[in-house]
This record gives structure tokens, C-alpha cells and sequence, in this order.
């Protein structure tokens, strides 16, 4: 389950949720941050609300890969950087 406090970050953690078939609950907080992002292994993905389009869309792909990684037991910066533009890709062809 994805809950947000910011619709398009709702949409496109939903669409990666589904897409990465994620079984954990999570949380994606919009808010002013020092970085694009984060996730913790709690759930809790944090992305910057002052990122513009579509680099906010794709933070939320690169923390939502994250989120994939600990559900595997393992995080990757090189894999969600490499990936993090592909699944935004295929959200825009499945639901723009």
C-alpha cells in the first residue's frame, strides 16, 4: 500500500509500486530536503517537493527502486541510477 501527502507523487509511487510488485506499505513524504531523495528501510520515502518536472517524477522512480532493493535484502545506488529512467519511461506510456 502507497499513501502520500502529494497526488502525482501518489500516481507515479502507485505505478512503481505495481510495476516493482513491492509488497511492503510505504509512505512517500513531499517536503523541502537537502537531496532528491531518500528511502528508508522502515517504508519511508522522502522526496524534494521543490524538484521540477519531470526530475520529481523521477526521484520518486529512483526511491521506489530503493524500496525494491530492501524488500531484496540489498541496496544499489548504481542500479537505481541505471533503472531509475526506464520505469519513468514506462509510467509515461502507461498512464500520460
Amino acid at each position: 500500500m502507497i499513501y502520500s501527502n502529494h497526488p502525482i507523487a501518489l500516481d507515479v509511487a502507485s505505478y512503481c509500486y505495481k510495476n516493482l510488485a513491492l509488497a511492503g506499505n510505504y509512505v512517500v513524504d513531499a517536503k523541502r530536503l537537502d537531496a532528491d531523495g531518500y528511502c528508508y528501510e522502515d517504508g519511508l520515502i522522502e522526496v524534494n517537493e521543490s524538484l521540477q518536472s519531470p526530475d520529481f517524477e523521477i526521484a520518486i522512480c529512483h526511491e521506489m527502486i530503493h524500496a525494491k532493493q530492501y524488500e531484496n535484502g540489498y541496496t544499489c545506488e548504481k542500479e537505481a541510477y541505471e533503472n531509475e529512467y526506464i520505469l519513468f519511461q514506462q509510467y509515461l506510456e502507461d498512464y500520460r
